[in-house]
């Protein structure tokens, strides 16, 4: 059903080589896998400060470790959720695996483009429901699934999927955590109101394609200073050089058009083709094992959501946390 793929590093300066042949990591705990999967491509990003063995971080051989799997949200790229993956990896003490959308990352190959470019939000949740089935396959220990922002719905609509199907990854899944969930009627949200206009003149002015010129003309290590510095005006980031890598990583997303592709899938969802979500009772199934994380502040997920979130209707029994951090 898959077979594991070329390993890659997210950088290509003082990357070290180790373990399998064609396995590099960026450092002891991360390395980014290429890995088909039925009719689909799968970039996995994965983090394990304890182990290079690729067994022990594809849920290992020992049943008691559990396997984490992240859904991020748009753009759907996995590779700037590095510093995510190391800190659950770390407090859960377990691999941690980031699964990106279908071709939004930077190195999708040329045949698989022209294919992204037509697929829907629908398409993208078959893919990731494929790609859960097959890390199950490829694991024994218990399924952890996460979802971030839009990746949230992503990861519930792709968890129903699978139950609706009789498959046996859903019943691996029970425990799931969904971090600022975007779960609701897109259009409802008061932040993708306030930001439709916006997206609507980008997708207008080919903003995507735009910024994406701009990008592969300056260099890399100049484009990522910029950034951050744009994202530290706006109290997002701070000025360390550690952030430095997490903007790299956002430049070449931007360089392969991840960008451009995302604010298509932005567009659909605003527009009704997401409308309710039919996730609800896969997720009410899982009663208390359904953990939202909501970040303080947060436009996305405002209180009079969180309280929605909570109701017989939706997920009375979910556990609520608030952290303070940026969504």
């Amino acid at each position: 059903m898959s077979q594991r793929g070329e390993q890659v590093s997210l950088k290509t300066a003082g990357e070290r080589a180790s373990g399998a042949e064609g396995e590099k990591f960026i450092d002891d705990s991360i390395r980014v896998e290429h890995r088909p999967i039925d009719s689909f491509f799968a970039e996995l990003v994965w983090a394990d400060p304890h182990s290079r063995d690729p067994a022990a971080s594809a849920g290992g051989a020992c049943p008691s470790t559990p396997l984490v799997v992240v859904i991020p949200g748009f753009p759907g790229g996995a590779q700037i959720y590095k510093d995510f993956l190391l800190a659950v990896a770390a407090d859960m003490l377990c691999p941690v695996v980031c699964v990106a959308w279908m071709g939004q990352h930077p190195d999708a190959p040329s045949h698989v483009l022209p294919r992204v470019s037509s697929m829907r939000l629908l398409d993208q949740v078959d893919f990731v429901a494929a790609v859960l089935s097959s890390l199950c396959d490829n694991s024994v220990g218990e399924m952890v699934l996460m979802g971030h922002s839009f990746g949230a719905w992503m990861a519930a609509s792709a968890l129903e999927k699978l139950d609706a199907t009789g498959s046996t990854a859903s019943k691996r899944f029970q425990r799931v955590h969904l971090f600022c969930p975007v779960l609701e009627e897109f259009a409802s949200i008061p932040r993708a109101k306030k930001l439709w206009k916006g997206v609507s003149w980008a997708r207008t002015l080919q903003f995507g394609t735009l910024l994406r010129s701009l990008a592969c003309a300056v260099p890399v290590g100049a484009s990522a200073v910029v950034l951050r510095r744009i994202w530290w005006l706006r109290g997002k980031t701070t000025l360390a050089d550690e952030e430095l890598a997490f903007f790299r990583a956002l430049v070449a997303h931007i360089r392969a058009g991840v960008v451009g592709r995302a604010l298509e899938f932005v567009a659909e969802a605003y527009h009704g083709v997401i409308a309710e979500g039919t996730f609800w009772p896969s997720l009410r199934s899982r009663g208390a094992a359904v953990c939202l994380h909501f970040s303080v502040g947060d436009g996305w997920t405002p209180p009079d959501v969180q309280r929605h979130l909570a109701s017989a209707e939706r997920l009375p029994e979910a556990k609520q946390v608030c952290h303070a951090m940026p969504h």
